[in-house]
């Protein structure tokens, strides 16, 4: 036995439901006003920036534009920054998740910014 799809038969289906939400309206506040409670609680509730992500900082280079770095990362709200001890190894802050990244400024970072290498 073979089923088949007529087309006149869903469309009678889809004008009787049709009736029925414009006739009872409980229904007709369901099919409109639970999408827009959603949307709007879902659009305040959800939030997919991340935020006060810990990161460890190094700067070797100790020059103003890496100051200036650190303090605008730092400023942005998305990064905590957590200076890291002289000799103290990054992949143990991560592996211990004392950190979740590593921001490691190298020694000549000014310089080369200058020269526009960076």
């Amino acid at each position: 036995m073979s089923v088949s799809f007529h087309f006149e038969r869903a469309w009678s289906m889809a004008v009787k439901e049709f009736r029925h939400v414009l006739r009872d309206p409980f229904t007709l506040l369901w099919a409109l006003g639970m999408p827009l409670i959603l949307v709007i609680f879902f659009g305040y509730a959800i939030d997919f920036n991340v935020r006060h992500v810990g990161l460890a900082t190094s700067d070797r280079d100790l020059s103003r534009a890496s100051r200036e770095l650190l303090r605008v990362t730092g400023g942005s709200g998305y990064f905590d920054l957590k200076p890291m001890v002289a000799g103290q190894d990054p992949q143990t802050l991560l592996f211990e998740e004392k950190a979740k990244g590593v921001l490691i400024i190298e020694p000549d970072f000014g310089k080369r910014l200058g020269q526009g290498l960076t």
